[in-house]
């Protein structure tokens, strides 16, 4: 007579176990008893035909409790599975990691790992070392797939880096790895050489002369090599001797004198074009930004990926061509810096009469002007605002890299890498764009959907700009890493 125990429990079930040892040095692969493992697997059959209703009323007839419990037979294997919840067929599952169950028959079928085994997919494997596992669900394959650097099984048994490498447990792009470069620079400066520019500076120069020094020293400094450099300036005088009189046409200011060409074959040409204007006539600030900004936008479009500034430089306020205040100046550097391409606005000021200037720098995209004291080293100022300047619009711009293999470029698998100060290499989350960036950081495109450039978000461009071993790679292959939008921006 079978003895029926209906408060026993195996895992939280109120069944009767029967437990049957499979045999010595045997373990289970796929629920069949493997000879060659050597492991202690003990199997626990749970007859679920007995489901006990109304208490102990099953209980008190032992004859009873014959007919519920054994062998599944006609009648009871059927009801007992619809008590229980068991119902054929359920493969091997896991029921935390030292155990695994099936239904089979109607009955629950328990087969418990052993001490160093644990339970994955249903299967009792062997603890494998950190770096290793057994991906094939074959124990005699044993702990044999290195996690650290198989792309099929990267970091574990169900990450696959399809065509990219795997490096030290994570998905890389190592093999399609570029040192970024930043995008090339072109400046288009609409240079004032209104009357004012004649009056003296602290050093015995005049204005014009100083800033013509400056120019001069910066188109030919080996740090200027690779920028590309144009100018025009303001005011253009028309109508002839007799005649003459400040252009208010914008078409004329965006038509550079000396057009923008890479230095330092071009310094020649800049010097020989500023060594022939000198200072005459008032100050006409709307046409000449205006015109500035036009000619630098149709330079973007036409060198997609370089990056296109605008420098105005200027010692005052605008006194002629309307309009001349300055909320109506500044909407002109507002429009260029979200255009697209967009442009930003530099502006130097050289002198005392300069409080409107940082407005239009602001709206230009820029956050203030550059302020040349009139009364100090006006050339080395206006030198170093070009240097700032150069820095500020390279910032954190990189050109996007043409894959290697030749093959064309999927732009929803570029990411990018920065190194900071000795730091192991982080990639960084892209944005949709630079109004979603975050305190965080990341990157993003010039244009989501046309990208020409890579631009990194201001927290992270602060970090490499102030970090002089900063290293930034691009890595080609891999789906990017996203960041989550900022719900608190």
């Amino acid at each position: 007579m079978k003895v029926r125990r209906p408060g026993s429990e195996s895992r939280g079930l109120p069944l009767l176990l029967m437990l049957a040892v499979i045999g010595q040095g045997t373990a289970c692969a796929g629920g069949v008893p493997a000879e060659s493992v050597g492991t202690d697997v003990r199997t626990s059959r749970l007859d679920l035909s007995y489901a006990p209703q109304g208490g102990d009323a099953a209980a008190a007839d032992p004859d009873a409790a014959d007919a519920q419990v054994g062998e599944p037979g006609p009648g009871n294997t059927e009801a007992g599975a619809e008590a229980s919840g068991c119902v054929d067929p359920i493969d091997w599952q896991c029921i935390d990691n030292s155990a695994a169950q099936r239904c089979t028959q109607g009955h629950i079928e328990i087969r418990e790992c052993g001490e160093s085994e644990t339970c994955d997919g249903g299967i009792c494997f062997p603890f494998c070392p950190v770096g290793t596992a057994n991906c094939s669900h074959v124990l005699s394959d044993g702990c044999n797939v290195d996690t650290t650097s198989d792309p099929a099984h990267c970091g574990n048994c169900v990450t696959n880096c399809g065509d990219a490498d795997c490096v030290q447990g994570a998905c890389a792009c190592a093999s399609a790895s570029q040192t970024a470069t930043r995008s090339p620079l072109d400046m288009y400066i609409m240079m004032d050489q209104s009357s004012s520019m004649d009056e003296a500076t602290g050093s015995g120069l005049s204005k014009w002369d100083a800033v013509s020094q400056a120019l001069r020293a910066f188109v030919a400094d080996a740090g200027s090599a690779g920028i590309g450099v144009g100018i025009q300036y303001f005011p253009i005088i028309t109508g002839g001797w007799l005649f003459e009189t400040e252009s208010c046409d914008v078409a004329d200011y965006a038509q550079a004198e000396t057009a923008i060409q890479v230095l330092p074959g071009n310094a020649t040409a800049i010097i020989n074009s500023m060594n022939s204007h000198s200072p005459y006539g008032n100050t006409p600030t709307h046409p000449a930004l205006k015109g500035a900004v036009d000619h630098a936008r149709a330079h973007a479009l036409a060198h997609p990926t370089h990056t296109v500034v605008v420098v105005l430089a200027t010692d005052g306020e605008p006194t002629e061509c309307d309009p001349q205040d300055i909320p109506t100046i500044a909407t002109v550097a507002s429009t260029a810096a979200a255009g697209t391409p967009g442009v930003l606005t530099f502006v130097v000021g050289v002198g005392s009469l300069l409080t409107s200037l940082d407005r239009i720098a602001v709206a230009g995209g820029t956050h203030s002007a550059f302020v040349v004291d009139q009364g100090g080293n006006v050339v080395q100022q206006f030198a170093a605002a070009l240097q700032a300047i150069q820095g500020q619009a390279l910032g954190c711009t990189y050109a996007i890299p043409a894959p290697t293999n030749g093959q064309a470029l999927n732009y929803e698998k570029v990411n990018v890498q920065v190194t900071l100060g000795g730091a192991p290499p982080a990639q960084l989350g892209y944005v949709e764009t630079t109004a979603a960036c975050a305190a965080s950081g990341g990157w993003t495109y010039d244009d989501p959907v046309q990208p020409n450039k890579i631009l990194l978000c201001p927290a992270t461009c602060t970090g490499v700009t102030g970090d002089a071993t900063a290293k930034v790679d691009i890595l080609l292959g891999c789906t990017r890493t996203v960041t989550p939008p900022d719900t608190h921006h």
